[in-house]
C-alpha cells in the first residue's frame, strides 16, 4: 500500500480502563489495571477454576460414553486377553471410479466394437450410392445408452428418444463421439475373428425381428412386450439411425442404389446390436436378441430392410376407423394431426401419388392432384392407406415365411402365444410371460404424467367417429385392411 494511503488510515481508539471499578470498556477480556498482586491472583483463580472444572466434567462425560458403547470385535478380543489394543476402524466406503471416456481414435473404435458406446444418429447427406465401393463416408454419432432403464420399465421409455434422454452420459459432451460407420464395421469384422465373445455377438446380429406398423395401432405395445421379456432382449423402438438410412431411398426410388442402401443399413444395425462385453457374466443366460421397431413411414422402405436381412418381420395394423380416430378424433383442426403433416411433401412417397391417381385424384396429365388441395381427413386416410399398401406389396413380393400381419385385436395374447415363439423364435418362460402381461397392463406410452392402466378404447372410437372419418376410412383404407386380414389368416394356418 502506498505511504499516503497508510498515513490517511484512521487510527483505532486506545483501550481505556476504569481503575476504580476495574471495568473494561475496550480491549482484551483479561486486561487488568494496577490493582496489586493479590487482586491479580484472585482474578486469575476466578477465571481458571471454572474453566478447569468444565474441562474435567467434559472429560468425564466423554469417557462414560466411550465405555458404555459396544466394543468392536478387535477391542473385545483385546480386552478378553488383557491386552492393550486400539478399537478397529470402520473402513470408509469405496467410491467406484467414474468411467473415463475414450480419447484417441483407436479407443473410440474399441468402445464401439465392445459395445461400450452405441450408435444414436447417422450423419448422411441422403443417398448411400457408392457406399460399398468406399466412395461415400457416412459418419455416426455414438454415446453410452442406458438399456437397463428401458428393460426395467418399457412403458415409461416407449420411444428411442426417451431412452436417449434417460441415458445420463449421452447428455455430456465428452461422451458423444463421431466415427466412420464403414470403418467401425470393418474393425468389428477383424475383431470378431479372435474375439472370445464372438458367439454372443452373433446372437445379437443379425437381429431377430423387425416390427413395422401403420401408426396408432398398438405397435408400441408390441415393442414393450418384447422388452419385457428380459434383459437378454434389446429393443430399439423407432430409433433414428435405421430411419435416416431408409429416408434416403424413400423419396428417390429411381435414383437409389438398393445394394448400397442395404449395405449401409446392415452396418448401422450391426453397430447398434453390439453386446456390452464388460457386462457379460460367466453364467448361461437365455440367448441374446435384438429387435427393431421401425417408424411407420419407414414401411415404405421395407424392401430395403428385406434386401439387407432375411429376418422375420410383422406388420401391426388396426381397424381403419379406429386408427383414423386415434389421429384426428380429438383435434379441432385435422391438418395438425400427424397423418396430415406431410401434405406438402406427398410427392416424396410414390405410394401416395399412385393411390390418389387410382382413386381419380389426378390432374389429367397422369400426375396426382396436389395433396394440399384436398381436405386433411381425406389426406390422412390416403397417407395411412399408402403405408398399409407398401406392407402388403412387400409381403406379396417376398412370399410367405418372413412377413406376417398382426391385428390390434387380442394383440398381446397373440404375441405371447404365436408371433414371439413361432415367428420370432423367442423362447418365453412362464416368468417372462407373466412379466409381459404385467407390463402391458399399463398405458404403452406412459411417460411421466401419462402413466396409467391401459384401457381398450376401440368401441369408444367407433362411436365417436364422424361420418366424414368413416367414409374416408372406407374409401381408402378398407381395401388394404381386408387384404391384410386375408394374409393374416393364411399365414396362421
Amino acid at each position: 500500500m502506498a505511504p499516503s494511503q497508510r498515513s490517511s488510515r484512521p487510527q483505532s481508539a486506545p483501550r481505556s480502563v476504569s481503575l476504580e471499578s476495574n471495568s473494561i470498556t475496550s480491549g482484551s477480556p483479561f486486561l487488568i489495571g494496577k490493582t496489586g498482586k493479590n487482586q491479580r491472583r484472585r482474578q486469575y483463580i476466578a477465571v481458571a477454576v471454572p474453566v478447569g472444572l468444565l474441562l474435567i466434567v467434559v472429560g468425564f462425560v466423554a469417557n462414560a460414553i466411550q465405555t458404555s458403547a459396544p466394543l468392536s470385535p478387535v477391542r473385545k478380543s483385546a480386552v478378553a486377553g488383557n491386552e492393550i489394543a486400539r478399537p478397529s476402524k470402520v473402513a470408509p466406503p469405496i467410491r467406484q471410479p467414474r468411467p473415463s471416456p475414450p480419447i484417441t481414435d483407436d479407443e473410440i473404435y474399441a468402445a464401439i466394437i465392445t459395445g461400450q458406446i452405441n450408435l444414436v444418429a447417422v450423419r448422411s447427406s441422403g443417398l448411400a450410392n457408392g457406399y460399398v465401393a468406399g466412395n461415400v463416408d457416412v459418419m455416426g454419432t455414438f454415446c453410452p445408452l442406458a438399456f437397463e432403464t428401458h428393460t426395467a420399465d418399457p412403458s415409461s421409455l416407449p420411444m428411442f428418444k426417451d431412452l436417449l434422454a434417460a441415458s445420463p452420459l449421452c447428455s455430456k459432451r465428452e461422451w458423444r463421439f463421431q466415427a466412420n460407420i464403414g470403418e467401425a464395421a470393418r474393425r468389428i469384422a477383424e475383431y470378431d475373428k479372435t474375439n472370445s465373445f464372438a458367439d454372443i455377438q452373433k446372437e445379437m446380429f443379425p437381429p431377430s425381428g423387425f416390427v413395422f406398423h401403420e401408426s396408432r395401432c398398438g405397435s408400441t405395445l408390441a415393442a414393450n412386450s418384447l422388452a419385457a421379456a428380459g434383459e437378454h432382449v434389446r429393443v430399439y423402438s423407432e430409433s433414428a439411425p435405421p430411419a435416416q438410412v431408409l429416408k434416403g431411398c424413400t423419396g428417390a426410388r429411381d435414383r437409389c442404389d438398393r445394394d448400397d442402401a442395404a449395405a449401409l443399413l446392415r452396418d448401422v444395425v450391426q453397430l447398434m446390436s453390439r453386446a456390452r462385453e464388460a457386462e457379460i457374466g460367466d453364467g448361461a443366460p437365455p440367448r441374446r436378441r435384438t429387435f427393431f421397431k421401425i417408424q411407420s413411414i419407414g414401411t415404405h422402405g421395407m424392401d430395403i430392410v428385406t434386401h439387407a436381412f432375411r429376418t422375420p418381420w410383422i406388420f401391426v395394423y388396426r381397424d381403419p376407423t379406429q386408427v383414423m380416430m386415434s389421429h384426428v378424433g380429438k383435434k379441432r383442426d385435422a391438418s395438425r394431426s400427424n397423418c396430415a403433416r406431410g401434405r406438402s411433401k406427398f410427392y416424396t412417397i410414390p405410394q401416395i401419388g399412385k393411390l390418389m391417381i387410382e382413386d381419380g385424384e389426378e390432374n389429367g396429365d397422369g400426375n396426382p392432384t396436389d395433396a394440399r388441395k384436398i381436405d386433411a381427413v381425406t389426406y390422412c386416410a390416403v397417407h395411412l392407406a399408402a403405408i398399409c399398401r407398401s406392407a402388403v406389396a412387400e409381403r406379396e413380393r417376398q412370399g410367405g415365411g418372413f412377413g406376417r400381419f398382426a391385428n390390434y385385436q387380442d394383440l398381446v395374447k397373440n404375441l405371447v402365444t404365436d408371433f414371439f415363439p413361432n415367428h420370432f423364435k423367442l423362447e418365453l418362460t412362464e416368468t417372462m410371460e407373466e412379466n409381459i402381461y404385467r407390463v402391458t397392463k399399463n398405458y404403452s406410452k406412459g411417460r411421466i404424467g401419462k402413466a396409467g392402466e391401459f384401457k381398450d378404447d376401440s368401441q369408444s372410437k367407433e362411436a365417436a367417429a364422424s361420418q366424414v372419418v368413416k367414409l374416408a376410412a372406407e374409401r381408402f383404407m378398407m381395401p388394404s385392411f381386408r387384404r391384410m386380414e386375408e394374409l393374416a389368416a393364411l399365414d396362421k394356418r
